[in-house]
C-alpha cells in the first residue's frame, strides 16, 4: 500500500528465507510503529507446516498479511489464482488463505519487514457500511475450498473464520461510529449476537472476552473501545 512502509531489507531477507527451505512462500509479520522496522526482533528464518500456518493466521497468533509476504509466481500460475472481482474488502485475505493452504510448508521471518500505517483518512477508515459483508461472503466461499485444500482444517476454519471477521467488523464499526445510536443501526445488518458467541472459546482472550462483552452489553462494550482509543492516542502523543 502507498502508504505504508518497508524495511530496507525486505527482499533480500524474503528472498534468503525462500532460498533457505526450498519454499515458495515466505512470511514476515508486520508491525503498525514504524519503530519495528528499525532491527526489532530476530532476523532468524523457521520453516512452518502446512498446519502450524493455518493455525497461526486463524488464531492471529502473529500479524500475517499478503503485503508483507513473498510468493512466488508459479503458484498463482499453476493454480489459476486470481483475485476476486467486485469485491471491495478482504481480497488479499481470500488469496492468502489460499495460498497458505496450497503449501506443505513456508518459511517464516521472526522479524516485521512491513509497518501497515493506520491513516485515519485511509480507505479502510473512510467508512464502515454494509460492504464489509463482503469480506464475510469471501470466508463463506472458503469454506469449501478450505474442504478441498485442507481437509483436516476444515473443521476448524468453519468454527471460527466467519464469526472472527464478523468480529472484526464491530471492532472497526465501534471504532468508526461517535455516536452509540450508529453503531447499532449498523450492527443490526449482521447477526453480530449470533456470531459472537462462536467465539467463547476462542483462544485470543481479547477476542473472547470483547466478543463476550458486546452480547452481554453492546453499550458496554462500545464505550470501553472508544476510552480504549483514548488512552491510546493520548500514549502515542508522549
Amino acid at each position: 500500500d502507498i502508504d505504508d512502509d518497508i524495511s530496507s531489507d525486505f527482499l533480500s531477507i524474503h528472498y534468503s528465507a525462500c532460498n533457505m527451505f526450498q519454499s515458495n512462500i515466505s512470511l514476515s509479520p508486520y508491525t503498525t510503529h514504524r519503530q519495528g522496522l528499525l532491527g526489532n526482533g530476530s532476523n532468524r528464518i523457521i520453516k512452518k507446516s502446512k498446519d502450524e500456518i493455518l493455525y497461526d493466521f486463524l488464531y492471529k497468533r502473529t500479524r500475517y498479511a499478503l503485503p508483507s509476504t513473498l510468493i512466488s509466481r508459479d503458484l498463482f500460475l499453476k493454480n489459476n489464482l486470481l483475485f476476486p472481482v467486485g469485491y471491495k474488502y478482504s481480497e488479499d485475505v481470500f488469496i492468502l488463505w489460499q495460498l497458505l493452504a496450497l503449501e506443505d510448508y513456508v518459511s517464516v521471518i521472526m522479524r516485521p519487514l512491513y509497518c501497515y500505517n493506520q491513516n485515519q483518512n485511509s480507505a479502510m477508515h473512510k467508512s464502515v457500511d454494509i460492504n464489509r459483508q463482503d469480506a464475510i461472503d469471501l470466508m463463506k466461499k472458503l469454506e469449501s475450498i478450505m474442504l478441498n485444500l485442507a481437509p483436516e482444517f476444515y473443521d476448524e476454519f468453519c468454527r471460527y473464520a466467519v464469526a472472527k471477521h464478523y468480529w472484526s467488523i464491530l471492532w472497526q464499526a465501534a471504532r468508526y461510529y461517535h455516536s452509540y445510536n450508529s453503531f447499532i443501526a449498523f450492527c443490526s445488518h449482521f447477526p453480530m449476537n449470533t456470531e459472537m458467541k462462536k467465539l467463547r472459546q476462542y483462544p485470543d482472550k481479547r477476542i473472547a472476552f470483547t466478543a463476550l462483552l458486546y452480547r452481554v452489553s453492546p453499550h458496554m462494550y462500545f464505550m470501553l473501545l472508544h476510552l480504549l482509543m483514548k488512552a491510546r492516542w493520548i500514549l502515542l502523543k508522549r
